[in-house]
């Protein structure tokens, strides 16, 4: 994994956070992520409030994640970023956030201070079906067959392919093995990867393509067959670029 990867932000609870959910007949080992892969964590503390999710650093004092997320972290709780601690000094939701009809489910967490973290990308391009994409997350490690297993704390990389874009969304399955469109590296993201990203690569490196929102699942979690809906950044791309503050560096996009 390049350097972009570098920039993922983990948003932690009380709750055990649960994360990638990988194909059983592939070896667990395979799936691990290591510190080359995962790079420097954020570490968003949330006190005795329920949440959990995740966020990727897209500009050194902003990082994107997902609306759901962003409601149990408030202004004065404390990020982790390597050895680095930083207070969040302002929370912005999307406009839609809050709509029934046309929901978009992100936002924009601003730290107090830059991290020296580089940023990844975002998305700029609008033509993602079909393009495999690499998702990250720290936790269980559940398999398509048993569903979700037990907190670990074990960093993990997982990959899929993007079957359906919609107008905020980008649409993708969790396909059994024996599936003719499954992936070797196949998986999806569980409870606790909320607003974590979905990673495109592009000549220069990863981008985040989607935000992790929610999954049609029929009732059950972590099992083949399971539909999971990442917010576009190619859709909101104007938003991220008028919120971020003149004394920010304007988030780099890339079009793979």
């Amino acid at each position: 994994m390049l350097r972009q990867l570098a920039a993922t932000a983990l948003l932690l609870a009380t709750l055990p956070v649960q994360a990638i959910v990988m194909r059983d007949d592939v070896p667990r080992e395979d799936y691990r992520c290591d510190e080359a892969c995962a790079g420097p964590t954020a570490l968003f503390h949330l006190g005795n409030r329920r949440g959990g999710g995740a966020g990727t650093l897209i500009a050194p004092r902003w990082v994107l994640t997902a609306a759901h997320v962003a409601e149990h972290v408030e202004v004065g709780d404390t990020v982790s970023i390597g050895d680095d601690e930083f207070e969040v000094a302002q929370i912005a939701l999307h406009p839609q956030a809050a709509q029934r009809d046309g929901f978009v489910d992100a936002a924009l967490v601003q730290l107090s201070a830059p991290s020296e973290v580089i940023p990844a990308a975002i998305n700029g391009s609008s033509e993602e079906a079909g393009k495999a994409v690499a998702f990250i997350g720290a936790g269980a490690p559940g398999d398509g067959r048993q569903g979700l297993g037990r907190f670990d704390g074990v960093v993990r990389r997982a990959g899929n392919r993007i079957e359906e874009t919609r107008d905020h969304w980008l649409v993708f399955t969790f396909d059994a093995p024996d599936s003719e469109s499954t992936l070797a590296d196949e998986g999806i993201s569980g409870p606790g990867d909320s607003g974590g990203p979905a990673f495109l690569r592009d000549v220069s490196g990863y981008c985040v393509a989607g935000i992790s929102s929610w999954q049609d699942n029929d009732g059950q979690e972590g099992v083949y067959g399971v539909r999971e809906f990442y917010v576009r950044t190619a859709s909101i791309a104007g938003w991220i670029s008028e919120t971020l503050t003149a004394e920010d560096a304007t988030v780099a996009t890339c079009e793979p």
